[in-house]
């Protein structure tokens, strides 16, 4: 079986948990946490980590889903996620 890792980016609010949301087949890892700036209060909650979702293509195929935070001050965790460092999954 082949798997591959998809890292969603984007920029704050742009819809990429509720995108891993939506087509995830087990429940999704999110790392969901209260806005704290006055300036982001478009919604009541953002990603400060990672979300994480799966999606079974077929029989020899499966996707592992991450979203990136999009909040300038996480822009680190894209460099992180998107290394290849996963190959014993």
């Amino acid at each position: 079986m082949q798997t591959v890792k998809m890292v969603i980016t984007g920029p704050f609010s742009s819809g990429k948990t509720e995108f891993i949301r939506s087509i995830s087949e087990i429940e999704v890892v999110t790392t969901e946490r209260d806005i704290t700036t006055e300036a982001e209060r478009v919604k009541d909650q953002t990603t400060v980590a990672m979300d994480f979702g799966r999606i079974t293509v077929d029989d020899d195929l499966v996707l592992y889903l991450f979203g990136t935070p999009g909040q300038r001050r996480f822009d680190f965790m894209w460099e992180i996620l998107s290394e290849a460092c996963w190959a014993s999954w």
